[in-house]
């Protein structure tokens, strides 16, 4: 809503657009590329984050958008009352990010959705949980005792959660569960089995090589890095730093690589797959997420995209150095795939490695992402919305992709990253979307009295 309430702003795909209330055609202001959160400030200008990492001012008026920050996700921005900074859900946790100096101040780890309410409160979800706490707008610091204040509030991956608080102190959110939390499913031929290590929140997974077992972060808050057995249901958590992303295993199964946020940045790490092993930065001045591993070859998302590390000599190859991210690289270490939004959509290129300067664009629909090769390497798939998309890539120096064709087409979670595996007899491991869309609003009136009688400052 527009700060005198004459209008409505929203998302069209990649679009923003605003209606006025009195009837009028909406206007298209700007383009966002997969839109996750936004606020209208008084200035009339409107501030957009988004998946790829961007904080992006929009104005109201139209014709001018603008990167404030980017390559550090910058989620459900709310800009605080008389101030530059920006309230938004980051790596860690929720934060406050200062446009003008880019400073970013933690204000509640392993959080989503911080939301500033009139009452003198902060507001935020953790997994289908909301909870509160009385925060001090001038020192932008939690002043008092956090309290949940109310369950079963439906949650998406990445922490989106169906909740809002007018200024009047009404309260609308859609009931449900964390849809993280819900099942591990393969599917196939045969149709769904569930795996039995539901009931806990799901990240980023893949399969080992010899895909008897499964690696996979566990946690929406606090987060470690977890081994499942695939044979026996056994299950072994391997780190304990809590704040850990994007699991990959080595191509002899021995070893996991990892990123781990310090500072702002992302760092990764190796370890062997074996609970209470030490962990080792892979090098000491690289930067990044590793992403993919092949032989010697590791790829990792540097700001602002994709490069490849040489362990074997310790060399660092730029591939994509446009906004781009979740290179893989093919089986052989011949081929590297990866999303970029140089176009304006998100789409998967491929070309070959080491960098000959031909790539080509093997989705042809936007919002394509996530790319991964079979394990013979003469496949490549990615998800394009809620569908598993295939192209066959010749083994060839210079390979064109073939047309892709739906692998598969169902409700599985979009998890951050990596949202499926395609095992070697065809299946596809996912989390089960299970409960749809939400489909109904619970509205409490007159919530700022409640949140106050039980929050105390």
């Amino acid at each position: 809503m527009s700060p005198d309430g004459l209008w409505i702003g929203f998302f069209v795909d990649n679009e923003v657009r605003k209606v006025s209330l009195d009837g009028q055609d909406p206007v298209t202001l700007g383009t966002v590329i997969n839109p996750m959160g936004a606020d209208w400030g008084f200035d009339d200008q409107i501030v957009a984050g988004n998946e790829g990492g961007r904080l992006t001012q929009i104005s109201a008026e139209g014709g001018s958008t603008t990167v404030l920050r980017e390559r550090n996700w910058f989620l459900y921005p709310q800009i605080l009352p008389g101030s530059t900074e920006i309230l938004n859900t980051g790596w860690s946790g929720v934060r406050a990010s200062n446009v003008r100096t880019g400073r970013d101040r933690p204000i509640r780890p392993f959080a989503s959705n911080g939301r500033y309410v009139p009452s003198g409160h902060l507001m935020w979800n953790q997994l289908s949980t909301l909870f509160a706490a009385p925060f001090d707008l001038e020192e932008l610091s939690i002043s008092g005792q956090a309290v949940p204040i109310l369950s079963g509030v439906r949650t998406e991956i990445y922490g989106g959660s169906h909740w809002d608080v007018s200024d009047n102190g009404t309260l609308v959110y859609a009931p449900g569960a964390a849809v993280a939390t819900l099942a591990l499913t393969w599917v196939g031929s045969s149709g769904l089995e569930a795996l039995p290590f539901e009931g806990t929140a799901h990240g980023t997974f893949e399969l080992s090589p010899d895909e008897t077992r499964l690696v996979i972060v566990v946690g929406s808050g606090p987060s470690d890095i977890w081994v499942y057995d695939l044979l026996t249901g056994g299950r072994e958590r391997l780190t304990s730093q809590g704040a850990v992303r994007y699991p990959v295993w080595s191509p002899d199964g021995t070893q996991l690589a990892f990123a781990e946020e310090e500072d702002g940045r992302a760092l990764s790490y190796v370890m062997t797959v074996d609970a209470g092993a030490e962990a080792r930065r892979i090098a000491p001045d690289l930067l990044g997420a590793a992403t993919s591993w092949s032989g010697d070859l590791m790829a990792l998302e540097e700001a602002p995209g994709v490069a490849v590390f040489d362990m074997n000599n310790t060399q660092l190859i730029e591939v994509a150095p446009e906004p781009a991210w979740g290179g893989v690289l093919s089986p052989d270490g011949t081929k590297i795939a990866y999303t970029t939004g140089a176009s304006g959509e998100y789409q998967i290129f491929g070309e070959p490695f080491p960098p000959t300067g031909l790539r080509r664009q093997v989705s042809t629909q936007g919002g394509s992402e996530e790319p991964r090769w079979s394990r013979d390497g003469t496949k490549l798939y990615y998800r394009n919305d809620q569908r598993i998309m295939v192209s066959l890539i010749p083994n060839a120096p210079e390979p064109s992709p073939g047309a892709p064709s739906v692998a598969l087409e169902m409700d599985f979670v979009n998890i951050g990253r990596r949202s499926y595996e395609v095992a070697t007899d065809g299946r596809f491991l996912i989390v089960d979307g299970g409960t749809g869309l939400a489909t109904r609003l619970n509205v409490i009136p007159n919530w700022f009295e409640e949140l106050k009688r039980r929050v105390s400052n």
